[in-house]
């Protein structure tokens, strides 16, 4: 019974691992889109 919960908390884990480095390179790709946008602003 606790080596069935572990298994699927350690799942759980990984999977929250996997969420936060997509949710990182998504904020990465947005920071780089905003200072882009920033630099045509401040050009203008």
């Amino acid at each position: 019974m606790i080596l069935i919960s572990y298994l699927k908390a350690s799942k759980y884990y990984a999977k929250i691992i996997e969420f936060k480095e997509y949710i990182n390179r998504i904020g990465i790709r947005i920071d780089i889109g905003f200072l882009s946008l920033a630099e045509i602003e401040l050009s203008t």
